[in-house]
């Protein structure tokens, strides 16, 4: 069984058990029985959420391609 710790309604632990969790567990009242949330996701006392997936980086290569970029440094 995994549980997350809850802090500031945000997952910051996570822990896994093969019983459930003691109730004398320190802090266990931020523990939260889940097999699927995961460190960095939200929860607003129901339900986890994952974050948004982060904008694109257009890693792909130059912007402007070899011969454009020839033209504007060349100062032609």
């Amino acid at each position: 069984m995994f549980y997350v710790k809850v802090a500031n309604a945000l997952v910051v632990d996570r822990t896994v058990f093969d019983q459930p969790m003691p109730p004398t567990w320190p802090d266990r009242a931020s523990w939260h029985q889940n097999d699927v949330a995961q460190i960095g996701w939200s929860y607003d006392g129901t339900t986890f959420s994952p974050p948004p997936p982060p904008p694109p980086t257009f890693d792909d290569g130059p912007i402007m391609g070899g011969t454009i970029r020839d033209v504007i440094t060349s100062g032609v």
